[in-house]
């Protein structure tokens, strides 16, 4: 085959694998479309199965490249969409590219799951405690503070300024503390939207990361408080759902691409 001829046979393969498309409803109650995973994006995902456990970073930025890559839907920013929407969007890819049952095992045990059926119950339970995944405040008499479902945009810039670099490898139990210290500050920092103090409004969204991370480690512990705590609830919502049976839970990282 001659190369323009080859040309034209990669340009028919990419339209049509364009078309294996998947529809999606995230947590703003909006269906939007997606790609399908290629060969490239599930190699990739595999790669990270050595990710670090504490912090799956490359995981993270990695699912959140390929929820981009792969969003069809005209005129909309996939780094807007928040932590549970790439949640959503990586159990779905899962079903629809490769298939809706995976085998788990642990020491006792070895369970066949329908993802289908536990990206069902995520859903059910984002319904029936909407509330808790929407945007949220506490204050005291002088500072206010809004907090809710970290979006991808922020967590991502989290990856970039702090973790890119970062060495990760716990050698000891020194190591293991700060690394622990750090990764539970930066998801409180991850949290936080906006701080107002008085009459001036701080969106965080418009600072680097470290900028974010400085002003929330000059809150006061009161406000931090009722943000750690919201955090807890909800993971603890999202936990559950990728509860198979005692001890045994759906893995979302890069083994969860690699198990059949």
């Amino acid at each position: 085959m001659s190369e323009s001829t080859n040309k034209e046979f990669y340009d028919l393969l990419n339209s049509v694998t364009s078309t294996e498309t998947f529809s999606l409803t995230l947590t703003d109650s909006k269906e939007y479309t997606f790609k399908q995973l290629t060969t490239s994006h599930l190699k990739d995902l595999i790669k990270t199965v050595v990710d670090s456990p504490l912090t799956q970073v490359v995981f993270n930025n990695t699912i959140s490249r390929i929820m981009k890559e792969s969003l069809v839907s005209e005129g909309v920013d996939a780094s807007s969409f928040n932590v549970i929407d790439r949640l959503l969007f990586t159990l779905e890819t899962r079903i629809k590219s490769i298939s809706s049952s995976i085998t788990l095992t642990n020491e006792s045990a070895t369970e066949v799951v329908d993802l289908q059926s536990v990206k069902q119950k995520l859903v059910d339970s984002l319904q029936s405690n909407s509330t808790l995944f929407a945007d949220s405040s506490t204050s005291n008499e002088q500072v206010q503070v809004t907090f809710g479902v970290p979006i991808i945009r922020i967590e991502t810039q989290l990856n970039d300024e702090l973790y890119k670099n970062a060495s990760l490898e716990v050698q000891n139990q020194e190591e293991l503390r700060k690394i622990l210290g750090e990764t539970f500050i930066n998801e409180i920092a991850k949290s936080i939207k906006t701080i107002k103090v008085q009459d001036k409004e701080l969106d965080l969204s418009s600072v680097t990361f470290k900028s974010r991370l400085k002003t929330v480690e000059s809150l006061p512990a009161s406000l931090i408080n009722a943000v750690i705590s919201y955090i807890e609830q909800y993971r603890k919502v999202v936990d559950d759902s990728l509860l198979v049976k005692a001890e045994v839970s759906v893995p979302i990282d890069g083994s969860l691409f690699s198990l059949r």
